[in-house]
């Protein structure tokens, strides 16, 4: 990834399928394949990452005190299903103890932070 940023932006295809037949397309079993006939995956957007250097010591030490958490956004975009709820549990967790052993404290970024 490093290496890829550093050489050019990187864009990313976000695409998704809806769900047409519960049954078929089981939102509780992740593990259920959903059939592209029935829903063909649609593009909805492109992630654009820009061309950068992200792994200076002073990013590296930011990025130890952050913790990705799926849920930490609007309720109609929160992750659905019973492997998601499990998840949900095993990131917190995961995230005190990695805070814990690190010895840094958990922080929301604002969006103002800068790196020389």
């Amino acid at each position: 990834m490093v290496a890829s940023l550093q050489a050019g932006d990187v864009d990313l295809d976000v695409r998704v399928q809806l769900q047409t037949d519960p049954h078929l397309m089981p939102i509780e079993n992740a593990a259920v394949l959903w059939p592209e006939r029935l829903s063909p995956r649609v593009s909805v957007a492109t992630l654009r990452i820009l061309r950068q250097s992200f792994d200076s010591p002073a990013q590296m030490d930011f990025a130890k005190r952050l913790s990705y958490n799926p849920w930490h956004s609007i309720a109609e975009h929160r992750p659905l299903g019973n492997q998601s709820r499990a998840r949900r549990r095993m990131y917190f967790t995961l995230s005190q103890l990695r805070h814990q052993l690190n010895a840094v404290p958990h922080y929301e970024p604002t969006g103002d932070e800068t790196f020389s």
